[in-house]
């Protein structure tokens, strides 16, 4: 069982997949969580395609992942039941290496765009879920801005990127793949939280 867990930046998709993870933990099973951001493409590839005016890659844009790499990833995790896991630094925006990574009972992988049609497999029950954040795009921006702030950008260009960038990117790739989610969960408050990742977990081990 694939659980593919996707949402804009900052909805809470991350908290929800490792949640979700301790509490299949919890009763025994085993459990590998893969974060989408491991494929991205390397920084002067993924400039090229996106040509962002600053010099930078628009990460925000689905053409900077590399979807082929991803797809033979999970094609090798389910056929030989392990594979290699690219480490990736987004701060200059390359791999660094790898980690030969375990199937385990249940995979969550977690991203912008787990529910895209470029997501190929096929080999294994797939389910599929949206987290919404129409609705809380300053509160996701907060939570952007503290994890960039982190990593020495000003205040003045996480915004400028946010509005430019950010939004409209999720606007045009992430919110139309809710159309493939098994269930929308909502996410921004500790009630949400916990149902959120209640209903995920019942319906995966049911």
């Amino acid at each position: 069982m694939i659980a593919l867990i996707g949402g804009p930046s900052g909805s809470g998709k991350t908290t929800i997949s490792q949640k979700l993870s301790e509490k299949l933990k919890e009763v025994g099973y085993s459990v590998l969580v893969i974060e989408m951001d491991r494929f991205y493409k390397d920084f002067e590839a993924a400039r090229k395609l996106t040509g962002a005016e600053e010099g930078y890659p628009n990460w925000d844009d689905p053409v900077t992942m590399d979807w082929n790499y991803f797809n033979e990833f999970l094609e090798k995790l389910y056929t030989d039941g392990s594979a290699s896991l690219p480490i990736y630094n987004k701060n200059p925006g390359e791999r660094i290496g790898h980690e030969v990574v375990e199937r385990g009972d249940y995979v969550i992988i977690e991203g912008l765009w787990p529910l895209s049609d470029e997501v190929e497999f096929k080999n294994a029950k797939k389910y599929y879920v949206a987290v919404d954040g129409k609705l809380e795009a300053e509160e996701r921006y907060e939570r952007r801005l503290a994890r960039d702030l982190k990593l020495g950008r000003t205040e003045k260009n996480i915004r400028a990127w946010w509005d430019k960038y950010t939004r409209p990117m999720e606007e045009k790739y992430v919110f139309p793949t809710s159309k493939n989610a098994d269930i929308v969960v909502e996410n921004g408050s500790i009630e949400n939280l916990e149902t959120s990742v209640n209903t995920i977990y019942n319906d995966i081990t049911a």
